[in-house]
């Protein structure tokens, strides 16, 4: 039988800095759901077609399309590459209830909540939201640093990019309960940690991102490596950037 073909899919890590450290929003999925349920990851999921339709791409500001396609190494797909990005803002906007977008007057949170129910019943779309609101995505915003594909030997698979994005303030997390058993703010050596005595279940893309964020004291120490100019992709790797193993396949690593 052949593999699956991997579904395009974006990870969004959400950072906030506390105290003398960055710490990472991380959720531990139901035990009962089919993917990886019982582990602990960041807020992610598939690239829908919306993500990179013409009216979507349209809100996405502070990124071209030649950018975004450099950055993802997606030469000739920048809008694919594009959609990467906006399915992560999505996804985080739906699993923890934070919108990583701006406009002249952001909506109050009771409002959003509920389009967000909207949105979880699949009555309303991520795009009308953002069109009621007249909302734009700051895509320089997400900072990419990761690309990891699920071994051929799994029944389900995704070619996932993983970005870094900081938690905006005066929003609030609210964890989807369907999905998310238990969440938190945790500081990525505390996370690797805890896994290292058997508390948590994490996959190795998922322990390779904490490793990576547990180097940088502050966002704007990751910003500064995760400069785009720094990591334009060549082919399967971007100069500089060192790589990890899955079960065979190769994770790009800032």
């Amino acid at each position: 039988m052949s593999p699956a073909t991997p579904e395009p899919a974006a990870t969004v890590v959400l950072v906030r800095e506390l105290g003398s450290g960055l710490e990472v929003y991380i959720t531990r999925r139901h035990a009962d759901l089919v993917f990886l349920g019982g582990f602990h990851v960041f807020p992610g999921g598939k690239v829908d077609p919306e993500d990179f339709s013409a009216a979507m791409l349209e809100r996405c500001r502070n990124l071209d399309l030649k950018e975004a396609g450099a950055s993802l190494g997606l030469f000739g797909e920048p809008e694919r590459a594009m959609g990467f990005r906006v399915a992560g803002v999505r996804e985080v906007f739906e699993e923890t209830g934070v919108l990583l977008a701006q406009g002249n007057l952001m909506p109050p949170a009771g409002k959003l909540a509920g389009y967000r129910r909207e949105l979880h019943a699949e009555r309303r779309s991520f795009l009308s939201i953002l069109e009621a609101f007249d909302l734009n995505l700051p895509m320089d915003r997400l900072l990419w640093f990761a690309h990891w594909v699920t071994p051929a030997t799994s029944p389900r698979r995704f070619d996932t990019h993983f970005f870094a994005a900081p938690m905006p303030k005066g929003q609030e997390v609210a964890p989807f309960p369907e999905e998310i058993s238990a969440s938190g703010w945790e500081r990525p050596a505390e996370a690797i940690e805890k896994w290292k005595r058997g508390e948590i279940k994490i996959i190795p893309p998922t322990l390779a991102s904490l490793d990576f964020l547990s180097r940088f004291p502050d966002w704007v120490s990751l910003e500064r490596h995760l400069q785009p100019e720094k990591l334009v992709r060549q082919g399967s790797a971007a100069a500089g950037v060192e790589t990890a193993s899955w079960a065979g396949k190769k994770g790009i690593v800032g």
